[in-house]
């Protein structure tokens, strides 16, 4: 098990940043559209618990649909696409609430799948294209990069998923344990808030002067 006591004192001077990968760019977004494909239901209540992110219980939905697949586009082609079992529809808040989970598989620019983020439950801003996932949320990437927390944020503007709820970040060499996370879409470069776990890296020993 490796400690990192080197990072205590950086700790103390900026809480929101503790580990950080060194290769962390990021860029804007275009504004992105996106293509609903829905079985129409009746109207009726969402049921959802307090732990969800947008409460909705005391207003009903507009519409709710079922096997709702969202399909979302830029100028560079497909970006995504998002599945559930049921979306409920609030049209005064420009809000689409997935009450009983989701699922959804990210592209880059080139078409090639680069993630994929599942949830218990979740709700997707339609004028900002916002996406909060909420509940046993997991980010798994190609490369077999793994996120797991409570409420995640998908940031469109900024091509961004961030969290301020405690992770559990898995690599090939480290099982990280903190609070607070920001990422690129495809979890190549990040940043991990006050780290604790283990690491499975070689460490290089100095040669004696």
């Amino acid at each position: 098990m490796k400690q990192y006591r080197q990072n205590r004192s950086r700790q103390r001077k900026n809480p929101l940043c503790r580990w950080t990968n060194p290769v962390y760019g990021g860029s804007l977004a275009l504004p992105l559209l996106f293509v609903l494909f829905a079985a129409w239901g009746q109207n009726g209540c969402s049921n959802l618990d307090a732990t969800s992110v947008d409460s909705t219980a005391w207003e009903m939905p507009a519409q709710q649909l079922y096997n709702t697949r969202m399909r979302f586009y830029d100028l560079y082609g497909l970006q995504g696409e998002l599945t559930a079992p049921q979306v409920d529809q609030y049209l005064r808040r420009d809000l689409y609430v997935m009450p009983v989970g989701f699922s959804m598989v990210t592209w880059d620019s080139l078409g090639n799948e680069n993630a994929t983020i599942e949830a218990d439950s979740g709700s997707l801003n339609e004028r900002r294209r916002n996406i909060r996932a909420v509940g046993n949320v997991v980010v798994t990437s190609q490369q077999g990069l793994k996120l797991e927390t409570g409420i995640l944020e998908w940031d469109n503007f900024r091509r961004r998923i961030f969290t301020e709820d405690s992770v559990c970040f898995t690599t090939t060499n480290d099982t990280l344990f903190g609070i607070g996370f920001v990422s690129n879409r495809d979890l190549s470069n990040w940043e991990i808030g006050t780290p604790t776990g283990r690491s499975y890296r070689q460490l290089e020993e100095k040669p004696h002067e």
